[in-house]
Formats: structure tokens, C-alpha cells, sequence
């Protein structure tokens, strides 16, 4: 599958997890599900344990600040379409 529509697919289904008005604890699973995905989105590693989940960051050694922009960018763009999806909250 796509990588671009799996991100997409996964921010929908997070938005799922406290629909309309949400109590606390709705809100707090949608946030850290909508931060992981974000994060895997720019390019951190996921890794799910028996006990722990792991989350890493890219490796930045050698890389230039051009390349490191190049990377994370799609996730930048992907996060501004989602937000022009969504209706407006006023």
C-alpha cells in the first residue's frame, strides 16, 4: 500500500477514536494516536514490542539540512491537507 495513503487512512481512523464531543480520555488516546502517526509520517521508526512500543528517530548522521527537509516535507503537506479537509470548528 502506499505509504502517503496509509498516513491518510490513519489520521481518518484516529479521528474516529473520540467522535463529537470528546471526555478527557477520548481526547488523549486521539492525540497520542494522531502523534504517532505524525512522527512515522516524517520518518521515525516504529517498533512494537511484547511490553513496549518504540519510537526512533531517523537517522540525521550525514545527511545534509536540504535532505532532511526533503524528508520530513510530505508529512508537513500531508498534515496541512488533512486540516483544509476538516470543517471548520466556528
Amino acid at each position: 500500500m502506499d505509504c502517503i495513503l496509509l498516513v491518510e487512512l490513519s489520521r481518518e481512523e484516529v479521528q474516529t477514536l473520540a467522535p463529537g464531543v470528546a471526555a478527557k480520555p477520548g481526547l488523549a488516546l486521539q492525540f497520542a494516536c494522531g502523534l504517532v502517526v505524525d512522527v512515522v509520517a516524517q520518518g521515525w521508526k516504529l517498533k512494537a514490542g511484547r511490553k513496549q512500543i518504540q519510537i526512533r528517530a531517523p537517522a540525521n548522521e550525514g545527511e545534509t539540512p536540504e535532505a532532511i527537509k526533503c524528508r520530513i516535507r510530505p508529512g508537513h503537506l500531508l498534515e496541512r491537507d488533512a486540516q483544509l479537509r476538516q470543517t471548520s470548528g466556528r
